[in-house]
């Protein structure tokens, strides 16, 4: 969260790895879209971060163990 007086430093962050950010002032229901949008985001990371480990898995067993 920032004021408009931080421009340098929202660079900054964005320049690593910050989604977005969000202006003063802030509405309760602007921050509960925005956590509801973080939550989807990582529910999506760990659900293809668990697809690329099971593939990766499946990828060994097979290496090691031949049909």
């Amino acid at each position: 969260m920032a004021g408009e007086s931080d421009i340098k430093m929202l660079r900054q962050l964005l320049d690593e790895g910050a989604q977005g950010f969000l202006i003063k002032p802030l509405s309760p229901k602007t921050i509960e879209k925005s956590c509801a949008e973080v939550v989807y985001q990582l529910r999506r990371r760990k659900e293809s971060l668990n697809r690329a480990m099971t593939a990766s898995c499946i990828t060994m067993v097979h290496h090691f163990i031949p049909s």
